[in-house]
């Protein structure tokens, strides 16, 4: 083995190798308590909330989940959620339930034979609608005045407004996580009464242990 046999050298190998596997376990774990609390999708949920009525409540989130093209997604089964990449389907049910603001607010139904409005203007005539969030009115306001008449243009800056707030929200659940990951780390460890310096010297002065898990850190190495 070389350098490996060095009993110094191998036993810092052989630990971490414990480490890793101890840090998988962490993992699994936390892993396992995020599905059985279903946390991704609770902030993924909450995030899109936050993202379409801001700090006010323009009740525009409550139809957006309420949407059949949403509802579908979800319809009895928490866990199911809006996927972080699935600007198409956010699109497609936000301008529906943008274009669809002055009808519900009204109840004005489409009489029998009349023209129904295009798409964009049937949008502009749901913002104008929004009283009770400004700042979500003026930014849909700005994205309209962009899209200079287009639909497409229009959808466009939907798309990316979306996918630039979920880089935002994977980060900020990344970084939930992280804090999460430590403090499982310290509940295995305490629990399994994980002590550095012990399993040093009893891997230091057993060769025969310390070779096997050398071997084992190798196979794994080698895949």
């Amino acid at each position: 083995m070389g350098i490996l046999n060095n009993s110094i050298v191998g036993t810092i190998l052989a630990m971490m190798l414990i480490y890793a596997l101890l840090s998988i376990l962490v993992s699994i774990l936390l892993e396992w308590w995020n599905q059985f609390k279903k946390t991704r999708a609770k902030h993924l949920k909450d995030s899109i909330s936050t993202m379409i009525d801001g700090m006010e409540s323009s009740k525009l989130a409550e139809k957006f989940y309420a949407n059949y093209m949403v509802e579908g997604q979800t319809k009895g089964d928490d866990n199911k959620h809006i996927n972080n990449n699935s600007d198409d389907l956010f699109v497609e049910a936000y301008t529906d339930v943008l274009a669809n603001i002055k009808a519900d607010a009204t109840g004005e139904k489409l009489k029998d034979g009349a023209k129904p409005l295009a798409p964009l203007d049937a949008i502009k005539e749901g913002i104008d609608q929004i009283t009770d969030n400004l700042p979500l009115k003026q930014l849909l306001e700005s994205f309209y005045m962009k899209a200079e008449g287009q639909y497409d243009k229009f959808v466009h800056q939907l798309k990316g407004w979306y996918n630039e707030f979920m880089n935002r929200v994977s980060y900020w659940y990344k970084e939930a996580q992280r804090w999460k990951l430590f403090i499982a780390g310290l509940i295995v460890s305490i629990s399994l009464n994980v002590d550095s310096l012990f399993l040093f010297n009893v891997i230091n002065k057993n060769a025969t242990l310390r070779n096997e898990l050398i071997q084992v850190a190798e196979n794994v190495a080698d895949g």
